[in-house]
């Protein structure tokens, strides 16, 4: 065999030895009043306009801007003035309702849907803050209501918030428990316990600095309970997005994985499912251990982009390499072709950071010249070699990683193909 070598680019970009092993496996309206009606000589209720700037009764603010302290687009201030009659007087009403059913809806995950987490998680807390706001408001000047009201919310956020934990618990630490992590199931649960009270401290922490309590937009009857929630969600959301939000509170014991870190590992073992429904591709060792080699370097370098610690990279990985091993006949625990590509080619990324540079390096160190010269074509008949393929393929993968932020990411790693494009001669 011909062997090709590749200089090495490495140093600075190289990955740090979060492999290897993990353990051997064992075999989750608004209250819009209708659309204006013409006012008339006799029709006295009370109007104004959103954008516009005079003085309503009820003092509504006139720029969403104030309310958020984010300028919305011109075509969303459009989208959301208009006259509007005020029918009747409600006070600050919150439906009771509706609430335990926006809590219902965000108490559960799983596998499946866990790339939902970090917004499930903003939801409740969300709904709380601005429930509470409404009540505040309605029975502020009655303490027996109030306390009531408060008690009865308070019930409802910690049912949803044991709810949430426990499915998780079930589903996304099961999964790693059984991949040989014992006690991370618990340890999980109790992360994601303390991650939804700190997203709670966040919340109310905003509810102060905008002045929620002041803001006779939030909380009053003109708008839903739903639909304030809404918009105080999107209000942190976009901050987070945009790098601008201020620190939550540091107070109290910091959880051992963070809310991001916790969503990761979800949807790392929705990949891991995926491999179980679709296989492996079938073909020869050296080209089927090149394949797993490019699937574990993907997930790390997703893993690296959003930030995920060492000790939940070490975990994710071991268990992913773990679900490779498991559905290719246990090729990679055992002293073959498929092992002896996979294991150079991963140890080549760790060491440069570069999964172009690995796959060409493990390609060359194993495949031969042939993986560079010999033009084959895909499935479109389009004829080129397999380097040529390969490095499309990874260049597309990097592109979409860096143009993507990190909410989005687990969306994009799931539509994606992530195995190599198989040829034909």
């Amino acid at each position: 065999m011909i062997k090709v070598q590749i200089s090495e680019s490495g140093g600075k970009n190289a990955v740090p030895g979060i492999r290897r092993r993990a353990a051997k496996a064992p075999a989750d309206n608004a209250r819009r009043t209708s659309k204006t009606e013409t006012q008339t000589g006799q029709d006295k209720t009370p109007s104004f306009r959103i954008d516009s700037f005079e003085r309503s009764p009820f003092h509504m603010p006139t720029e969403l801007s104030g309310i958020t302290g984010i300028e919305l687009p011109k075509e969303k201030l459009k989208e959301l003035s208009g006259e509007l009659k005020l029918a009747e007087f409600h006070h600050h009403y919150i439906d009771w309702e509706d609430t335990e059913a926006s809590f219902s809806e965000n108490s559960e995950i799983s596998i499946e849907d866990s790339q939902l987490l970090n917004h499930r998680v903003n939801r409740i807390a969300a709904l709380y803050v601005t429930s509470k706001n409404r009540i505040e408001k309605e029975y502020g000047e009655d303490e027996e209501k109030l306390a009531e009201n408060i008690n009865r919310l308070d019930a409802l956020f910690q049912k949803t918030r044991r709810r949430l934990t426990d499915s998780y618990g079930r589903t996304v630490g099961s999964f790693y428990e059984n991949m040989g992590n014992k006690g991370v199931k618990s340890r999980m649960c109790e992360s994601l316990a303390r991650e939804i009270d700190r997203r709670l401290d966040d919340y109310e922490a905003l509810a102060e600095r905008i002045h929620l309590k002041d803001n006779q937009f939030y909380g009053s009857w003109q708008t839903s309970n739903e639909n304030d929630t809404m918009l105080f969600q999107s209000v942190l959301e976009i901050q987070e997005r945009s790098g601008t939000a201020p620190a939550g509170p540091s107070e109290g014991e910091q959880a051992e994985y963070s809310l991001k870190e916790l969503q990761a590992a979800g949807a790392a073992a929705k990949l891991s499912g995926q491999i179980e429904q679709t296989g492996l591709p079938a073909t020869d060792d050296y080209h089927l251990g090149l394949d797993m080699a490019i699937r574990y370097m993907k997930l790390s370098s997703v893993l690296q982009h959003i930030g995920v610690g060492r000790q939940m990279s070490s975990m994710i990985l071991g268990a992913f390499e773990n679900c490779l091993d498991q559905h290719s006949g246990m090729a990679l625990t055992q002293e073959g072709d498929v092992s002896k590509i996979f294991n150079y080619t991963v140890s080549q990324y760790e060491k440069t950071g570069d999964i172009s540079l690995a796959v060409r390096k493990g390609a060359a160190e194993y495949i031969g010249i042939d993986f560079f010269l010999l033009s084959l074509r895909d499935n479109q008949k389009v004829q080129m070699a397999e380097a040529t393929r390969y490095q499309f393929h990874i260049n597309n993968f990097i592109r979409n990683l860096r143009e993507n932020d990190s909410q989005e990411i687990w969306w994009l790693f799931a539509d994606q193909n992530i195995s190599a494009f198989q040829m034909k001669a």
